[in-house]
């Protein structure tokens, strides 16, 4: 069974970064699926189907699922609160990057940290840019500092 989920452009790269093609195959094993899997719905007969933007939808496989023998999708708030969850783990991801960088050796510079993790998820066109990562690295070391 297949679902389309809408999700941010920078969410949908990171999906395709880890599971490596556009339709992937979610388990309950999984910690994406064990997040998504309770989330879905069944689909009302008088509901209209949702039209998400094209752009911004990974079409997700739940293969190994026996629970879902009828017709199911997310609702539009609870996709949000998936994009919200996806996005926390890439800015956990980025941290544990940057952490790791700089624990093997001080002489790296944090700014060579930030582009390495950005190009390696392939978020230079997205709202998580240089720019941003940068700003969420010193933000929080303003935070730790206090």
């Amino acid at each position: 069974m297949y679902i389309d989920i809408p999700v941010k452009p920078h969410v949908k790269k990171y999906l395709l970064k880890i599971y490596g093609s556009d339709n992937f195959t979610l388990t309950e094993s999984d910690t994406i699926g064990k997040y998504l899997i309770p989330m879905l719905e069944p689909k009302k007969k008088a509901g209209l189907p949702l039209r998400y933007n094209k752009a911004s939808v990974v079409t997700i496989c739940l293969g190994g699922n026996k629970t879902f023998n009828y017709k199911i999708w997310l609702p539009m708030w609870k996709a949000q609160q998936f994009n919200t969850f996806v996005d926390r783990m890439i800015k956990e991801k980025f941290y544990i990057y940057l952490a790791g960088a700089r624990s093997v050796t001080e002489r790296v510079k944090t700014d060579e940290v930030i582009r390495k993790f950005e190009s390696e998820y392939d978020l230079h066109d997205t709202s998580l840019n240089f720019a941003t990562l940068k700003r969420m690295y010193y933000r929080s070391r303003e935070k730790s500092q206090k």
